[in-house]
């Protein structure tokens, strides 16, 4: 080849190679242009509906990759989120207020593992009717509040979000795509504006600093007539306030730390205080190096001011109750001197021989009667009782904790309604599964209590059938709890009834006698205990009551106690006999002493057929 052509084609060659490395520069500059804009996206999208993370994902083929975050440390991180690998429908979002609850997704990796979400919601990216990709908002915490209200303005932002991608990445004239950015951006704005949200950058090597127009308005300032400088931003805060901020942007510099923080501005447009809250962190390059320090600002007064209506409502609240409380305890104190007498008197009547069988039975019923409004006043006074104790801030998963021997005390509860069961026929049995350790720490008056009134309840409504207690030890998420079930083969109950039946008063037909007290106390205790309690019936088929409450199970009783042998005194004199008195007895003279004549009177009546002298 002559040198004239190999140097043409040499040249033509090095011509061509330049010209590949100008369109690769160019095509990467796009690119990180084009990434610059999905992360401006997505830390817009963070700050207006206050989720510290946010993630495009875009459609590469069939496949989503992510385009741009805000909040992650890693990217790595993102390769377990597969929530949104769905067939993303245009206009149907996914709402996932706590994943570790749904059984759809509890299992994720994303869930069980780093990041470890729980809050997830996403909104299908579209323009001109073409899924783009996807926008996911996420939080390692929970989140019930996302309503109606910001799922619109959700897609409402998703559609502007889409818009403005679906420009960047067409191959349209630069100046066409401009202009359209460019209303978007104008778009942002107002969105900014209606929310009261805002947010700045500076950058760490120039100490340049931008913020957006939304910035301006919550500060009452002008970008004509305001530059923001590093030196003078800190002028805008109170006084007292800017060592606080000093403080937050320094460790975010130095350390990493991301900052949150409330403090409150004078707005220069009219002197209005506002209450104001600012988050953000250190954004780093691809090397690790920390290139700029931003923030996202929100105006939170309106909220500010609704949490104070809020905590007065609350403690307002908590007065009425306390009122309540004591107004109770007042009248059920007030209630128990005539109430024992009524009582007393009909024991009295109910002991004694009727040739009349009419009455006869009204001192029957009146017996009952007595009880029923002695059993219902202790109810009321504990219930009074288990709703004050979370206002006064008690802790009864631990207040009254002591080594308890479960097996010993269900025996024991079991026995008390011994004679009852028998009464009606009824067989009562107990059973322990692996308690061969019975010994836990807990409330054993408010375990005692809880097996009482499920047992009563059985009682009252088995005939003649069977009716079992059973104990045992059981693991829920790796920590021993204790499960306690009350079955009965009595009357049974519908669905229905079921689902109210610790809410309040029973209704059930079958239920005359009882009050319905005692169950929604023993629902009250286990709460306090921190458990559940919970009923499975069939009508006609029986019942089985159940609940479960975290122990501490321990290898015997907490503090032995010493005991010496114990020797019974002798009797002074013979032992009388109050049924058959002696001539001693008969000799004696008792005053009947009480504040209270009917009291007085009862006590004569109770002691005259002890042929005392009075």
């Amino acid at each position: 080849m002559p040198q004239f052509a190999e140097d043409t084609a040499l040249a033509h060659a090095s011509a061509h190679q330049k010209g590949d490395a100008k369109a690769q520069a160019k095509a990467q500059e796009r690119e990180l242009e084009f990434g610059r804009i999905c992360k401006s996206v997505c830390e817009l999208a963070a700050g207006l509906f206050d989720t510290p993370l946010a993630i495009i994902k875009l459609y590469e083929g069939s496949q989503l990759e992510v385009k741009g975050t805000a909040g992650f440390s890693s990217e790595t991180l993102l390769d377990d989120i597969s929530f949104c690998q769905r067939k993303l429908i245009p206009g149907e979002p996914l709402l996932i207020p706590d994943a570790t609850a749904d059984a759809r997704y509890f299992l994720e990796a994303a869930v069980l593992n780093g990041p470890k979400l729980r809050f997830y919601v996403d909104m299908p990216l579209v323009s001109d009717g073409v899924v783009l990709g996807v926008l996911i908002l996420s939080e390692r915490q929970p989140r019930h509040d996302f309503t109606a209200a910001k799922m619109a303005l959700f897609r409402q932002f998703a559609n502007n979000a889409a818009t403005t991608i679906a420009l960047a990445q067409n191959t349209v004239e630069r100046s066409d795509i401009l202009f359209e950015l460019k209303s978007n951006q104008i778009r942002f704005d107002l969105a900014q504006d209606m929310t009261g949200i805002g947010h700045w950058a500076i950058d760490l090597k120039t100490r340049e600093v931008t913020w957006s127009k939304g910035l301006y308005a919550i500060y009452g300032l002008s970008p004509k007539s305001y530059k923001p400088r590093v030196a003078t931003q800190l002028d805008i805060y109170e006084a007292a306030d800017q060592q606080l901020i000093i403080d937050k942007f320094q460790r975010a510099v130095n350390y990493g730390e991301d900052f949150d923080f409330n403090v409150e501005i004078l707005r220069r447009k009219d002197k209005v205080t506002r209450n104001i809250r600012t988050k953000g962190g250190v954004e780093y390059d691809d090397k690790g190096t920390a290139i700029r320090l931003c923030g996202v600002v929100r105006d939170v007064t309106e909220g500010v001011s609704d949490q104070e209506e809020l905590i007065r409502a609350r403690m307002a609240a908590e007065d009425i109750n306390e009122a309540k409380n004591s107004f109770l305890t007042h009248i059920t104190n007030e209630l128990k001197t005539p109430l024992n007498n009524i009582l007393g008197y009909a024991r009295l009547l109910n002991e004694q021989r009727h040739d009349n069988p009419d009455i006869a039975a009204y001192t029957t019923n009146l017996l009952k009667s007595a009880k029923a409004l002695q059993s219902l006043v202790k109810d009321t006074v504990d219930v009074s009782s288990l709703e004050a104790a979370p206002a006064r801030g008690e802790d009864h998963a631990h207040s009254a904790e002591e080594s308890v021997n479960v097996v010993n005390l269900v025996k024991d509860v079991v026995n008390q309604f011994a004679a009852q069961a028998q009464a009606s026929q009824t067989k009562l049995t107990a059973h322990f599964v692996d308690c061969d350790n019975p010994y836990a720490r807990l409330d054993s008056m408010r375990l005692r209590q809880v097996v009482q009134n499920l047992l009563s309840n059985a009682c009252k409504f088995t005939r003649g059938g069977l009716i079992n207690v059973t104990a045992s030890q059981v693991t829920i998420e790796n920590a021993p709890w204790l499960r306690i079930s009350v079955r009965d083969t009595g009357v049974g109950m519908s669905e229905d009834q079921s689902l109210t039946l610790f809410g309040g008063a029973d209704i059930t037909a079958n239920r005359k006698s009882g009050n319905g007290l005692g169950l929604s106390i023993s629902k009250a205790i286990v709460d306090l205990l921190g458990g559940h309690i919970g009923v499975v019936s069939r009508q006609g088929e029986g019942s089985n009551f159940w609940f479960e409450i975290p122990v501490q199970w321990v290898e015997g009783p907490a503090k032995a106690i010493e005991t010496a042998q114990f020797i019974a005194p002798r009797p002074m004199r013979a032992p009388i006999d109050p049924m058959r008195p002696n001539a001693q007895a008969a000799a004696a003279r008792i005053a009947p002493v009480d504040e209270d004549r009917i009291n007085r009177e009862y006590l004569k009546a109770l002691l005259q057929d002890m042929k005392l002298d009075l």
